[in-house]
């Protein structure tokens, strides 16, 4: 009998990887024992993903979000760690197209989030980053954490990241945080051709001409708190280099991550084949996505790997073909993309019938 490991990411804007999981599953059973494991790596889905391999309990907090109105997110108590995302509080899900606002969005609801885990007691946070709506450094975090941002005159400045150009000297809180474990879904650098604001600010509304004073607001955080960039700090709009910087977070891969908690090494030794996707796959997801990390463990353990996309980059098909046995878009590229969403259980299920199952599993 054929062994599947069905590993999906979600169809960002369109389905959780757990929505996905059950309507592939039905599909794949036909031709074999099917295990079902929703992936993160870092981005929303994260918590649940984490939570449902760990154990815990749901804890509620109302927060500022992006643009300042309050939302309701939260965090899994796992045990002694609270496991949180960035999304539920500053991701880009919260805020409609029309009202993007690069040079006004905060992470200050992220910061709320981990300074309500510590109160209540958390041993370790981990936080999942991806998916926001901010360009801002951390700054609004590190604001709702205590850090106080002043001006030439001493003055505190709270209009932040707005008014960032502004500050002159950071001063810390008194309080200590317990460790922090930052998943980052890329390895994006802070600043330059391959940083947060060009590859990631164009979808969060930043218009090209205003790339430069972008980066020269960020590069300016970096003076202040003379903390270096690292790989993964442009996560998330730059919160991977303010979580280092304020809160002395270790950066790593959300992949490994979640892959430990789930044991996923060993599902992919164990099977014959390996179903996974997102919503989009292109360059990006080479550099720290989930179904990419996924297909390099199953490269060394020599296991086929089918994905499936809701569209993929064609310029980048030669480079995703090198991981991945065999990619099936599930859109129609004449479809219209609010239809693709409404259409989507259906035209993943058509396509999850099209996996060379047979030819993989043989070979």
């Amino acid at each position: 009998m054929t062994r599947i490991l069905l590993a999906p990411d979600k169809f960002k804007g369109c389905m959780s990887a757990e929505e996905v999981c059950a309507v592939m599953e039905p599909v794949l059973r036909r031709w074999g024992e099917v295990v079902v494991r929703p992936i993160s790596d870092g981005g929303e889905g994260f918590t649940a993903t984490m939570q449902a391999a760990l154990g815990g309990v749901w804890k509620s907090v109302r927060v500022q979000g992006p643009l300042g109105a309050q939302v309701d997110a939260g965090y899994a108590r796992c045990g002694g760690r609270a496991v949180m995302e960035m999304a539920h509080a500053s991701g880009l899900g919260l805020v409609p197209t029309a009202e993007r606002d690069p040079w006004r969005a905060s992470t200050f609801g992220t910061g709320e989030l981990i300074l309500a885990a510590a109160k209540h007691g958390a041993e370790e946070i981990l936080v999942g980053i991806g998916g926001s709506a901010t360009n801002d450094g951390g700054v609004g975090m590190a604001l709702a954490l205590g850090f106080r941002f002043l001006d030439a005159q001493g003055r505190e400045i709270n209009e932040l990241p707005g008014r960032l150009m502004d500050v002159r000297r950071i001063v810390p809180p008194a309080q200590n945080l317990p460790p922090v474990r930052v998943a980052c879904d890329v390895e994006n650098p802070l600043l330059g051709r391959d940083g947060c604001t060009r590859i990631y600010g164009p979808q969060k509304g930043i218009a090209v001409e205003d790339f430069a004073r972008h980066e020269e607001r960020l590069a300016h955080l970096v003076s202040l708190t003379g903390v270096q960039p690292t790989v993964g700090s442009g996560a998330a709009g730059g919160l991977g280099y303010g979580l280092v910087a304020f809160a002395g977070a270790q950066l790593q891969p959300g992949f490994s991550l979640v892959s430990a908690a789930l044991g996923l090494e060993a599902l992919v030794q164990d099977c014959d084949l390996i179903v996974t996707g997102e919503g989009a796959l292109d360059a990006s997801s080479l550099a720290g996505k989930a179904p990419a990390a996924l297909a390099r463990l199953a490269r060394a353990h020599r296991k086929p790997i089918v994905a499936l996309c809701g569209c993929v980059e064609e310029s980048a098909l030669p480079q995703l073909h090198e991981w991945f046995s065999q990619i099936l878009p599930i859109t129609p590229p004449s479809l219209p993309f609010d239809e693709a969403v409404t259409q989507a259980p259906s035209l993943l299920a058509a396509a999850a019938e099209r996996i060379q199952i047979p030819r993989l599993a043989d070979g």
